[in-house]
């Protein structure tokens, strides 16, 4: 295959300059053009160039002199031409062109706010080689993102004459894999090859919202690009090494590359390939490298690297528009399995009677499931963890986290009520967890492990766990009473705390932490924020930041001060997500009898729905949301299962519709 140099110019700065196969360049184009489809975080602007939405039967035309093509199907883009520019769908914040040639390839951002040719930007990619391999590559990326442009178009422009709806749905979108969702898919592609993560280890790493990494903007760059082509380089020669892939395929008659070809290309596009692709892929076939350049175009196509909720219009003109059953299976598969769909839900997918609540129940069921639940309890209760500086031992700090993520999911997994969460008596451990707490003792493995009467643990549930109690310390000792604080308002009542970072504070030689801490946020400056989560983290200061339970603190002269471990909490009656600094304030004497405070307010299980539902959507929730919300999580709200809540999201309406 031919190498070519990659080149990004910008203005102002240092080009740069990478050498790497055409398959990357392909891939690039076609990125940036799915990017403007549905893959930014503007998606919904409106295009201020002169750009025309590409729909069956029309003509693109572009604001510079470029030459057109006509759009009337995606199989009139299976030849090379000599010179095919396809233009992105209006929703896009800036219009992304990109010209394909046999000579050469160009792609070019323009940005919504230049309306004249002159003052373009563009990224240049040159010197294409002419061998058929680069030519046959060509022909199937401009198909693949020329077929997903006029979908993605279809949607309707903001300078629409047609009425704005008012409904409450995501929006249309095209969905970048992670690199935990790439690295999941295709260990489950290939299940009988060994793929290590290292073969991601040139992608960056993933942006976060509300810190899951499963967000909806994420786009693809140069450096993804080629991260992602390297990766799939890598994994396409290991699979052939441990076998003829093609051989495996017993369906087809003989030796019948197109038909191989179709069946590997479903499960990898997570849907039926089209004659006309399986056509350009099976062109790509070589004996010589037994299809290894097959099966790269597959893994580098943005057919599978991203995941389409684009949909089908419900009617002419609704602008809303529903999944179709591929799309579905691809929600359902990334939203339990942080994976692909196994084959049994793509024949389900297939049939026209698509029952999605047995499948969902099938799935939550499978041991894949794990996969989803931990990436969910990772990102809404570890990550932002600033680390167990006071614990010694990396074995016991990984305990920490295991003992968390194992705790939820299995409460999850027996659908028990959220307040079990906060209510529990006993925890997750392995020995030496259970060692380190004073629990009952596990032999091997991790088990149940139970917090004796009288113990402080005892009836806190996820408040008594090491990794919420030893991440936040403000020193080596004494832990910071703010940081725990917000923790509690920010991922168990989902009510954002503002304001800059929170700082250590030195107390006098006679005073103990608690009154140095009230000192320095007695400002007013401070006191806004401080009043809402001082009271909570002074209730479980008698918890040091090695996690340990403790009575007395060591004070700057050296004597020893009883803690005071007496706290409060406001608002928990206030509106959901609402900080109320006027509302009513409640004391307690324990972390215990503050668990069941928050475990029996509503606010605390509306926002266990909200942090999955920022997990499944990958964005902050908007007020469009917010009828969507109580209405999948109304069971939940009364007392029902934590498990069955997801099942009640899956077979919402606004989970299969988009506008």
């Amino acid at each position: 295959m031919e190498k070519l140099l990659l080149c990004q110019p910008r203005v102002g700065s240092t080009s740069y300059c990478f050498q790497r196969p055409t398959l990357a360049i392909l891939t690039l184009a076609s990125a940036l053009l799915l990017s403007a489809c549905g893959g930014s975080k503007d998606r919904d602007k409106p295009v201020q160039t002169s750009s025309v939405a590409v729909s069956q039967g029309t003509t693109v035309e572009t604001p510079s002199s470029s030459a057109s093509v006509s759009s009337s199907s995606a199989e009139s883009l299976t030849s090379v031409s000599s010179s095919l520019v396809v233009i992105s769908s209006s929703r896009a914040a800036s219009s992304e062109v990109i010209a394909v040639s046999s000579a050469g390839v160009a792609v070019s951002s323009v940005s919504a706010a230049v309306s004249s040719a002159s003052a373009v930007v563009c990224t240049a990619i040159g010197g294409c080689g002419g061998g058929s391999s680069v030519s046959s590559l060509a022909t199937v990326s401009q198909s693949s993102f020329s077929s997903l442009a006029i979908a993605s178009s279809s949607a309707p422009s903001s300078t629409s004459s047609q009425p704005e709806k008012k409904v409450s749905l995501d929006n249309r979108n095209l969905r970048l894999l992670t690199r935990e969702e790439y690295l999941n898919s295709v260990r489950d592609l290939f299940p009988s090859v060994t793929i290590d993560a290292s073969v991601i280890a040139y992608v960056p790493a993933d942006p976060s919202y509300f810190n899951f990494a499963s967000e909806s903007s994420l786009a693809l760059d140069n450096e993804r690009t080629l991260g992602y082509q390297m990766a799939a380089e890598s994994i396409a020669k290991q699979v052939l090494a441990a076998g003829n892939l093609w051989d495996l395929i017993h369906t087809c008659r003989q030796v019948d590359i197109v038909c191989q070809v179709g069946l590997i290309g479903k499960t990898i596009f997570r849907r039926p390939l089209t004659v006309g692709e399986a056509d350009r892929y099976a062109a790509l076939y070589d004996a010589a490298d037994a299809g290894k350049a097959v099966l790269q175009a597959l893994l580098t196509s943005p057919h599978f690297l991203y995941r389409s909720e684009m949909g089908v219009e419900t009617s002419p003109g609704s602008g809303v528009y529903r999944l179709d059953n591929y799309e579905i299976a691809t929600l359902l598969s990334y939203s339990f399995w942080a994976s692909t769909p196994d084959s049994q839900l793509l024949s389900a997918a297939a049939q026209e009677n698509f029952d999605i609540k047995q499948q969902v129940k099938r799935m939550l069921a499978d041991p894949r499931a794990e996969r989803g639940l931990r990436r969910f309890v990772r990102g809404w209760l570890l990550v932002g963890n600033r680390g167990y500086s006071s614990v010694p031992g990396w074995s016991l700090a990984s305990a920490f986290d295991e003992e968390t993520i194992r705790f939820t999911m299995e409460m999850i997994k027996a659908d028990k009520p959220f307040n079990s969460l906060l209510k529990a008596e006993y925890t997750y451990a392995n020995a030496e967890l259970a060692l380190f707490y004073g629990s009952s003792p596990v032999s091997s493995g991790w088990a149940q492990s139970t917090f004796a009467d009288g113990d402080s643990r005892r009836g806190t549930g996820i408040l008594g766990h090491a990794s919420f109690l030893a991440a936040r310390g403000s020193d080596s000792d004494n832990p910071s009473p703010a940081q725990r604080g917000k923790f509690v308002r920010e991922q168990l009542l989902c009510q954002k705390i503002s304001g800059h970072g929170f700082i250590a504070v030195a107390p006098q030689p006679n005073e103990t932490h608690r009154a140095a801490i009230t000192r320095h946020t007695a400002d007013p400056a401070c006191s806004s924020c401080h009043q809402l989560i001082n009271g909570i983290g002074f209730g479980l200061d008698r918890f040091g930041s090695n996690a340990l339970y403790r009575t007395q603190e060591k004070l700057g002269n050296g004597q020893l001060q009883t803690i005071d471990a007496s706290g409060w909490i406001k608002g928990l009656d206030s509106a959901e997500t609402q900080l109320d600094p006027l509302g009513r304030e409640v004391a307690f004497a324990s972390v215990a009898e503050l668990a069941g405070l928050i475990a029996d307010s509503k606010l605390a299980s509306a926002c266990y729905s909200r942090q999955y539902y920022r997990y499944i959507v990958g964005r902050d929730e908007d007020a469009a949301d917010e009828s969507i919300i109580p209405l999948y999580s109304a069971k939940l709200r009364a007392g029902g299962g934590m498990l069955e809540m997801l099942t009640d999201l899956a077979i919402h309406p606004s989970f299969i519709l988009r506008r």
